[in-house]
């Protein structure tokens, strides 16, 4: 799971950038691309839903047959949740893991930066900065209750 406010705030984009090898020269380079931003409700709306459903589903397996892990926590120490998950899943972490860049890997889902990702980038907080007052408002009363269940706070 993720903080549904930098979700949000991800929707909200303008822009998203991909690292790619110029042609011609062979040197990477990040190129920006334009995209339509998602309304900020609409982008609410679909955190919030897709996660109670998410949250539903898991109701159909008892307490200990799935784990949760906070996108955050990850970010923050994958070590320990990368060796969480291994007990869980029954598999030995191994630090060559976390050394994505080095070996062809399989990521699904998320943003752009599933493109460029070479390694585990520490946590993205700019949702405090961009998210204006009025849709932070919006996102409270929408979804709040549901990010601090997650263990988000308001600040």
């Amino acid at each position: 799971m993720r903080d549904g406010r930098a979700v949000l705030n991800s929707y909200l984009k303008e822009t998203y950038s991909i690292v790619v090898k110029d042609e011609t020269t062979g040197v990477l380079k990040s190129v920006r691309y334009p995209r339509k931003p998602t309304e900020p409700l609409r982008a609410i709306r679909s955190w919030r839903n897709g996660n109670l459903k998410t949250l539903f589903f898991l109701k159909a397996f008892e307490k200990g047959q799935y784990l949760t892990v906070r996108h955050e926590d990850f970010c923050r120490d994958p070590n320990r949740v990368l060796a969480k998950i291994g007990s869980f899943a029954a598999f030995d972490f191994e630090e060559s893991m976390l050394r994505i860049g080095e070996s062809e890997n399989h990521i699904f889902g998320g943003n752009s930066s599933r493109i460029n990702a070479k390694e585990i980038r520490a946590v993205e907080e700019g949702w405090r900065s961009n998210l204006v007052p009025k849709v932070l408002s919006q996102f409270r009363w929408r979804a709040g209750l549901l990010n601090r269940y997650f263990g988000y706070c308001d600040k």
